[in-house]
């Protein structure tokens, strides 16, 4: 007698968004099978809202780096996703000022999603492609413009830079690392 197939789920994921007196909260955790992750916090940050044009986020937030959210349009993403430089989250600080047609993001990020800590241990279980292995990302700077264009502003151009150290196990020594400058079209 033959099994009759299989039931399970690619992706589940539990959302949290909060917002009260200026103050936000907005997270996402992810499962997925064992094979592909397990479980990780895809983001999950607190904000606070000075006015309706500038906001601060602060812990696990996406970095202001390429076409945000993400550019792909299949499971398996695109080149971009893969190097880091799409739909990217890291711990650290991101200001975002928005008057319509122009937005402005200026990020620091201490280290990528780390969850496991210390110099000798590396974190493989993350959702955003970052250097691991021998390698920790830290003390990075990100810069970010857009203008919106059109009577709807729904399409936009942008540029972004991005630039920091990389902390090598191994030796215990910082090395340089950069990025940009990239223009994206949506």
């Amino acid at each position: 007698m033959k099994r009759g197939g299989d039931f399970g789920y690619d992706m589940f994921r539990i959302n949290v968004k909060s917002a009260y007196n200026g103050i936000t909260l907005n997270a996402e955790y992810r499962l997925y099978s064992r094979g592909f992750g397990g479980g990780f916090l895809k983001q999950g940050w607190f904000g606070y809202n000075f006015s309706d044009k500038s906001e601060i986020q602060v812990s696990l937030n996406q970095v202001p780096f390429g076409i945000q959210q993400y550019n792909s349009h299949n499971w398996f993403f695109n080149m971009t996703y893969y190097l880091g430089f799409e739909d990217d989250h890291d711990m650290g600080v991101k200001y975002i000022h928005d008057n319509g047609p122009w937005q402005w993001q200026a990020a620091y990020y201490k280290s990528a999603e780390e969850m496991v800590f210390g110099d000798t241990s590396p974190n493989p279980n993350r959702y955003s492609y970052d250097i691991t292995g021998q390698n920790k990302e830290n003390n990075q700077l990100n810069f970010k413009v857009i203008r919106r264009l059109g009577d709807s502003l729904q399409h936009e151009l942008s540029a972004s830079v991005q630039g920091g150290l990389l902390y090598n196990l191994g030796t215990g020594r910082n090395g340089n690392r950069y990025a940009g400058p990239g223009a994206e079209m949506k």
